[in-house]
């Protein structure tokens, strides 16, 4: 696919995810989140979805830094997704 597309899916998943948060902060403002988080299947569902789109906001990113594609793309994906979240964790943030 050509960088445009993936530069479209990056800001998809973007927007997606942002919107969503908004979401979410809004109805946890109303104590309301028993309908997105009361069901297993769609608490689920919205971590892999949200996983699935930082993966995809960051290879667009490495694939237009990189100008190549190849298996170590994907590997340098995956490293930093995984120290960023490591950081993440060890700070508890």
């Amino acid at each position: 696919m050509s960088d445009r597309s993936w530069s479209f899916i990056g800001y998809f998943f973007t927007v997606t995810i942002i919107v969503g948060g908004l979401g979410l902060a809004f109805y946890a403002d109303k104590n309301n989140l028993e309908p997105f988080f009361g069901s297993t299947a769609v608490k689920y569902a919205v971590i892999i979805y949200c996983l699935i789109g930082v993966f995809f906001i960051v290879y667009s990113e490495v694939r237009k830094r990189v100008q190549t594609v190849s298996i170590k793309t994907i590997g340098t994906t995956i490293v930093a997704i995984i120290v960023i979240f490591a950081f993440l964790a060890l700070t508890r943030l």
